[in-house]
């Protein structure tokens, strides 16, 4: 295995196992909402779910540019208009988006030769708020559309330079504060949903339209999802719902 091969499945593993422990924290949170809400946010037809997963984005017409590894996740609600539509928006404070390429620092200082046309990556994280509408298209797939309004809340940028030398600084000025665009999305159930409980698996595109720098030409975010949904129910709800 080569060395950046390794550094790519560390990547992916941190991401991973970040991803895993906010779940388990915003588990807890979850329960705390149902106990305040009572039954109202554990019916058939509204109930909290916990969503996160793995972002694959890029930033359209950037020099020599690759998708940059990023994750995503927040809180969703599942409100039941009918046999077949569903309403779910988001709320996702942690979003990570950008790119990655190479290019050159430009600070005017003597440190920029050791970043002349080294790899460099932009993470930008965004708080999002995707508004779906869902179709119940068989027992077990569902399709999902719906705009998405995106905040910026962080914008870094990194370069690699020699001798394992690094450089990072803050482009959250240079970036436009909000973003927006549609969101698609298809989601497998893959176990049977007990009174709103389950796991979903869920692959979402979305394509932004506002551009991502001020006034340097046409460049939009996008990004694909591989996510986990899990609706959230307590067991003691459950319980009297199973009882009526």
């Amino acid at each position: 295995m080569t060395i950046p091969m390794r550094k790519t499945a560390l990547k992916i593993f941190v991401l991973v196992s970040f991803l895993f422990a906010s779940i388990a924290k915003t588990h807890a949170q979850a329960a705390l909402l149902v106990l305040i809400f009572g039954d109202k946010a554990a019916s058939e037809k509204f109930n909290f779910s916990i969503v996160g997963g793995l972002n694959s984005s890029n930033i359209s017409n950037q020099l020599d540019n690759h998708s940059l590894l990023g994750i995503n996740f927040g809180l969703g609600i599942n409100m039941k208009l009918s046999e077949k539509w569903y309403f779910k928006p988001e709320f996702k404070p942690l979003n990570s988006m950008g790119f990655k390429g190479n290019s050159s620092l430009k600070t005017g200082t003597t440190v920029d030769g050791l970043f002349a046309n080294v790899p460099t990556s932009r993470s930008l994280n965004y708080l999002d708020i995707p508004v779906m509408m869902h179709y119940q298209a068989t027992e077990k797939l569902m399709l999902g559309f719906g705009p998405q309004v995106n905040f910026l809340t962080k914008a870094q940028e990194k370069f690699e330079g020699k001798n394992d030398a690094t450089y990072e600084q803050n482009i959250k000025d240079k970036l436009n504060k909000t973003d927006y665009g549609f969101a698609a999305a298809v989601t497998y159930q893959l176990n049977t949903q007990r009174n709103g409980k389950g796991i979903n698996l869920q692959l979402r595109y979305y394509q932004g339209l506002q551009d991502v720098y001020k006034n340097v030409g046409s460049n939009k975010n996008s990004a694909f999802s591989f996510n986990l949904e899990f609706p959230f129910i307590s067991d003691a709800v459950a319980e009297k719902r199973v009882k009526r």
